[in-house]
């Protein structure tokens, strides 16, 4: 073996070494915080789907009563979901923005 292949192995080795150092030294957080994260995650899946759950209940209840400013409120509940908020507040704001332009709606 040439001394250009020894020190060759010899610095792979020792990068070997210093590699399983860290990945020892750091794993046990790392797990840890993918555990933190995995439950974080659950939770703002449950809180979300509790929301739309309600928000569709609430939606289906104001669609059988009539009730057009409590059927606004529960559609802006799921937008708010997205970030955004309903444009469309009353019956009067539907009848306006479908008689204008073109009367499609369109999803953004």
């Amino acid at each position: 073996m040439t001394l250009e292949k020894f020190y060759s192995k010899a610095i792979t080795k020792q990068r070997a070494d210093e590699i399983a150092e860290l990945v020892a030294s750091n794993l046990p957080a790392l797990i840890a915080k993918r555990e933190s994260l995995e439950l974080a995650v659950e939770g703002a899946h449950i809180g979300r789907m509790m929301v739309l759950d309600s928000a569709f209940s609430d939606y289906a209840n104001a669609k059988f009563g009539g009730e057009f400013s409590a059927i606004f409120t529960s559609l802006d509940n799921i937008c708010k979901l997205h970030g955004t908020e309903l444009k469309i507040r009353t019956k009067e704001d539907l009848k306006t923005f479908v008689n204008s332009g073109d009367g499609k709606l369109y999803y953004r």
